[in-house]
């Protein structure tokens, strides 16, 4: 009687083994959704009266930065000025000596023109094209509200780019 029930359990465990196995798919399938849903959602812009000013030889942009604490940390040190390289000829970057204050990362499916973003938490990028993306490592700081014209003003050439505070009287 004992030998007739072990293939009997031994078929049980293995359904269940199994079955655990497919939820954990759709465990991981149901994350990996909620987290690509959370890439598209807007990030809180600082409500504030002052814009960031981003000037490239003579043609300013405004920005507005997203309300974490990055984003924070750099508009406390602005002014400042950085000679930003180009990469894949859609992105201008800046590799800092410290790192920016942590956050979470993310992988955002299509980045566009005018979003500004840190990179592994030491890099700044001022993306200058809308391009599909499959890396990582991205957190969002701000963006540029009329990306009009920075593409040519970005060019492929390295280059200086001014981050400031526009005045909130102006």
């Amino acid at each position: 009687m004992l030998i007739k029930l072990i293939p009997a359990v031994l078929l049980l465990l293995l359904s269940a083994c199994g079955s655990s196995g497919i939820e954990g798919r759709h465990a991981l399938s149901a994350s990996e959704t909620s987290s690509e849903a959370s890439q598209d959602q807007e990030q809180p812009i600082i409500e504030s009266a002052t814009a960031v000013v981003i000037t490239v030889g003579q043609q300013d942009f405004i920005a507005k930065f997203y309300e974490n604490e990055a984003s924070e940390h750099l508009m406390n040190q602005m002014p400042f000025t950085l000679t930003m390289s180009d990469l894949n000829n859609n992105e201008k970057y800046y590799r800092f000596s410290e790192n920016l204050p942590e956050m979470t990362t993310e992988r955002p499916e299509i980045i566009h023109e005018g979003e500004i973003m840190s990179w592994n938490s030491h890099t700044l990028v001022l993306f200058y094209q809308t391009f599909t993306n499959s890396y990582g490592g991205y957190n969002r700081i701000g963006v540029i509200e009329d990306p009009v014209g920075l593409n040519e003003a970005l060019g492929a050439e390295d280059l200086e780019v001014i981050f400031s505070l526009r005045n909130p009287r102006e």
